[in-house]
């Protein structure tokens, strides 16, 4: 379309078609074109909620969301850690039916049956057999629940101080509000005796800070 032909028809543009145009006047360096296409713009007057209750409204859902999908990596080990140590009894349960089976204890059909009469239940078969082995594995369990737990209380410990600081609320009322089922899943993880990070309750206080700011232009 040429310039004098558009220039006539700058009131019929579509929001769309003024906005391609204005990109493209943009890309070929048109000053010219770009100030008329902004210029003759049509104007209109809104209505919304007060700018001061709207912004700050929105501004700490864009935090709390920025929040969970940041807790997703260490909240997802420890749900993952959980789910694995409800398989540790009858994996154990297996591995002392093949020491059985080389041990000409019981035969290759009567192994598993065997170490689990031995024993009467599986969370017996774990407490009992395998000493050594069940210990690396309890040792390795906590070490890990201690550093993604304290990934998860250090970022809980973050979202407070801010949340304490901004809006006078804690973290888990903002997570009752707007993320309630992470919040259950950070409750099913028994975390109460696990010593938050400091380094990562610095990061989500930071983080938080900056997503508000961002949105805020504050």
């Amino acid at each position: 379309m040429q310039s004098a032909g558009l220039a006539r028809q700058y009131d019929q543009l579509t929001p769309r078609e003024r906005l391609q145009l204005l990109l493209q006047a943009v890309g070929r360096a048109d000053v010219v074109e770009v100030r008329r296409l902004a210029e003759t713009c049509p104007t209109k007057t809104y209505r919304q909620h007060d700018a001061a209750f709207r912004g700050p409204y929105e501004a700490v859902l864009k935090v709390v969301l920025t929040f969970g999908v940041e807790l997703a990596y260490p909240l997802g080990h420890l749900h993952m850690l959980l789910a694995c140590r409800g398989m540790m009894p009858p994996l154990l349960v297996y591995a002392a039916a093949e020491a059985m089976e080389r041990e000409g204890k019981a035969g290759p059909g009567e192994a598993i049956t065997s170490a689990m009469e031995a024993t009467k239940s599986i969370d017996q078969t774990y407490a009992a057999c395998l000493p050594d082995t069940r210990d690396m594995l309890d040792e390795a369990h906590a070490e890990l629940v201690h550093r993604y737990g304290g990934c998860v209380n250090g970022m809980l410990r973050g979202l407070d101080r801010f949340a304490q600081r901004v809006l006078g609320m804690d973290a888990r009322q903002l997570l009752r509000a707007w993320l309630p089922v992470v919040l259950t899943w950070i409750e099913d993880c028994d975390l109460e005796t696990v010593e938050p990070d400091e380094q990562w309750a610095k990061r989500a206080e930071e983080r938080a800070d900056e997503v508000w700011r961002a949105l805020l232009g504050q």
